[in-house]
């Protein structure tokens, strides 16, 4: 395994178009265009194709950050860590805050009271992190616990290997509980978790590993063969539709991996940056749009327009905020 090239400034386009490609998949999702395709096997394999997209931006997020700290001291690996907290921190509470009347208008469907609605609301916020129609903030949530983690490993001078080994004990416990969960196993521990939770899909069972995965090729490197990459991947994905879920955390690596070695030509207008932009732009506003289809017009949509219609409208938006990016509300929402 031979490591990356690492300089505090480099540019990675390859991610920041392939985070494009993964909002859009965010987009379809919480959309399922699928489900207007007639043929039985291929309305069934499609949404396995969806399920790389949010580990995508966890892995990149991981690589990206400890890229750029690779070779600064504790200090100030500790202090772009803490920045790294706090503006993941200010964008959870900011979007939480944009889709409360989605959230309010969720628990008016299901005649909750006033009282239990913000009982719900607060558990949500805190360990679920999504409310109703705001699903893609769970990322966020699960960046923040994981960003915690890192930060307090890295103060406490844990390896990257320790942490790396770390983080695979909590996706192998993450997946223990799934499947006690699933199969009525010592109910005892695992209800009451669940209970307070929800899922496994947070910060401690799948964002700390797959931040872990980026910090790890970022810290050690990525191998070179894109043949064994892509044999990794096709063998990985395929487990990974049998159900096997640790799968999932190598498809994501090679992925990654191959993703990051994809050399795309130079480019002197701000194209690939606008990408980075893009991409986030999609994935936090696309529900607001999909809520207005799916609530305010009296008529049924077909999925698949749904899913055109917000991807054109997302879109549209990010262009928006590109010609506006200095705006410090653009900055404020998305930065």
């Amino acid at each position: 395994m031979k490591s990356l090239t690492r300089t505090n400034n480099k540019e990675y386009p390859c991610i920041d178009c392939m985070k494009v490609v993964m909002a859009i998949i965010v987009v379809a999702i919480h959309t399922s265009p699928q489900t207007n395709i007639n043929n039985v096997i291929l309305k069934g394999f499609i949404p396995y194709l969806y399920n790389p997209a949010v580990p995508f931006f966890f892995t990149a997020s991981g690589f990206l950050i400890w890229n750029k700290i690779y070779d600064s001291t504790k200090a100030e690996k500790t202090n772009r860590l803490k920045g790294w907290i706090i503006k993941t921190f200010r964008l959870y509470i900011v979007w939480t805050a944009i889709y409360i009347p989605l959230t309010i208008y969720g628990f008016h469907l299901d005649n909750i009271s006033i009282t239990k609605s913000i009982f719900i609301f607060l558990r949500n916020t805190v360990f679920v992190g999504e409310n109703y129609m705001s699903w893609p903030l769970w990322y966020l949530l699960g960046m923040l616990v994981a960003a915690v983690l890192i930060y307090i490993m890295v103060s406490l001078n844990t390896k990257v290997k320790a942490m790396y080994t770390f983080a695979t004990v909590m996706a192998l416990a993450g997946i223990l509980l799934d499947y006690c969960h699933n199969n009525n196993i010592l109910t005892a521990i695992v209800s009451p978790y669940f209970k307070l939770f929800l899922t496994t899909r947070n910060g401690f069972f799948q964002g700390l590993p797959y931040i872990m995965i980026g910090i790890s090729i970022a810290n050690e490197g990525v191998i070179k063969s894109k043949q064994w990459l892509t044999a990794i991947f096709v063998l990985s994905f395929i487990a990974h539709m049998f159900g096997y879920q640790l799968a999932t955390f190598i498809m994501t690596y090679a992925l990654f991996s191959l993703t990051i070695q994809f050399d795309l030509p130079e480019r002197k207008d701000n194209l690939y940056r606008n990408c980075r932009l893009t991409s986030t732009i999609i994935y936090f506003v696309h529900m607001i749009f999909v809520a207005s289809l799916t609530i305010l017009l009296p008529i049924e949509i077909p999925n698949y327009i749904i899913f055109l219609t917000v991807v054109i409208l997302s879109f549209i938006t990010a262009r928006i905020a590109i010609l506006y990016k200095d705006n410090r509300i653009v900055k404020f929402l998305f930065r």
